[in-house]
């Protein structure tokens, strides 16, 4: 940042808005490097060289991007931009910038990272100048999410800035378009959108009205407007393949056992960092984190995780949700693939321990991935532990899956598991949970 640009930056970081937020954890708290250090960095980076002013935050522990969140999440940060900028505006003051990719979540909260993004209004001037961004963002992608259309990934994985007016129109065809709120957020602004453009730089320019008073009140309303908007795409509830699983397979014994082995091994051996893979609505990953862990849920059903994160966000638990498939997991996005790393990375040693609970099977047959290679990158999730289920090929639930292919996944036999994962862990603990077909395995890493 230049000397200019921070001098104002940092009174309006002093705002009241901003500090209340910080102390609530809704905005990244931030300090300005001495200038040794500043310059050290730049000695490092060439494109600090020219910047009289670096700026430093606490590490957010583990940074997801829109495209991993589920559509709850995506709602709670529109949430919390329209919420900062309200009350910025009513200290004179303004969010530039109404991107989700400017909000991490720490846990299940939601928080503003951008620092840089706040600038003085004229008081004169009743628009938003993120307004059309915010729409982009957020108000058309959680249309389409709602709607069960598209997916996060879908959206944000091919263009950062969301959807556009004729994009969403198109998505709702020839009658959905017709209903409720596609109408005032994506068709009628898809006819605008060309009759707009055509006023070519005059679009762009701002409104000065006479007094700061009117100009307050009509950007109040455009606030106020926006709100109603997010309201009519809220994400509704609604029942997936996956979210009531575990209420409606296999008896209660072999949840029994499952849970009291579970419970034995976070007591014996109390994690920090735990990774739970196929996390479901998290029967888990709640235990993990009473336990005193931190807790990464990951899972690629978005109402199984909406049901853990309502949980975990409700009860203050530390639980992140993250909507991926291990099998394709996101890729490093933004410019050279540097901006926003890929999960694989972010995944690898920062784990003490790891879950992996009635998924197996389905990395061996519905991704078909070999188990070697399941256990190279398990391997390079976990510092020290795996607790992990191995299921049978003659387990119904496997056949099921297999779809009378059982002579392809014959050789997956209980010793075959043991051979693989005994190249990279050792056998701690083990116990049948359904005879003859189902065992748990407490794994360590080998050094």
């Amino acid at each position: 940042m230049t000397p200019e640009a921070w001098g104002d930056t940092s009174e309006l970081l002093e705002s009241t808005t901003i500090r209340s937020a910080i102390a609530a954890g809704q905005w990244i708290e931030s300090a300005r490097l001495g200038a040794s250090e500043a310059g050290e960095l730049a000695a490092m980076n060439a494109s600090l060289a020219r910047l009289a002013v670096v700026l430093e935050h606490p590490r957010v522990e583990f940074p997801t991007f829109p495209y991993e969140w589920i559509p709850e999440m995506l709602f709670d940060a529109a949430r919390l931009t329209l919420d900062l900028s309200a009350r910025l505006a009513a200290e004179g003051a303004t969010l530039k910038d109404a991107t989700p990719f400017n909000v991490l979540f720490e846990e299940s909260r939601p928080v503003w990272v951008d620092v840089t993004s706040v600038e003085r209004r004229d008081p004169l001037d009743p628009t938003w100048r993120a307004y059309g961004q915010f729409h982009r963002s957020f108000l058309l992608p959680l249309l389409a999410l709602r709607s069960g259309l598209m997916t996060p990934a879908q959206i944000f994985l091919a263009n950062r800035e969301g959807l556009e007016a004729e994009q969403a129109a198109a998505l709702g065809g020839p009658w959905r378009k017709w209903w409720g709120p596609w109408i005032s957020l994506a068709t009628i602004p898809a006819w605008l959108g060309g009759s707009a453009e055509q006023r070519g730089p005059e679009l762009y320019q701002g409104r000065r009205l006479k007094t700061a008073e009117e100009a307050r009140f009509v950007l109040d309303e455009v606030f106020r407007s926006l709100g109603r908007q997010l309201e009519s795409v809220r994400p509704s509830r609604k029942a997936t393949t996956w979210s009531g699983y575990i209420a409606t397979t296999h008896d209660a014994t072999y949840y029994a056992r499952r849970e009291e082995f579970v419970r034995r091994a976070l007591a014996e051996l109390q994690p920090r960092k735990v990774l739970d893979v196929g996390a479901n609505t998290g029967q888990y990953s709640i235990a993990a984190a009473k336990s005193g862990a931190t807790v990464v849920s990951l899972d690629s059903d978005a109402g199984a995780l909406a049901h853990l994160y309502e949980q975990a966000r409700d009860l203050g638990l530390p639980i992140l949700p993250v909507l991926a498939n291990l099998a394709h997991p996101s890729p490093g996005t933004g410019w050279q693939n540097q901006e926003c790393a890929a999960l694989l990375e972010r995944l690898e040693n920062r784990f003490d321990g790891v879950f992996m609970l009635a998924v197996l099977h389905h990395l061996l047959v519905t991704e078909r991935v070999p188990m070697p290679e399941v256990v190279s990158v398990v391997g390079r999730f976990s510092t020290d532990w795996l607790l992990i289920e191995y299921i049978a090929p003659h387990d119904e639930l496997f056949r099921r899956i297999a779809r009378g292919r059982d002579a392809l996944y014959a050789h997956l036999t209980r010793d075959y598991f043991e051979e693989c994962f005994g190249a990279r862990f050792s056998i701690a603990n083990c116990i049948e949970t359904m005879e003859g077909r189902r065992w748990l395995y407490l794994l360590k890493k080998k050094v």
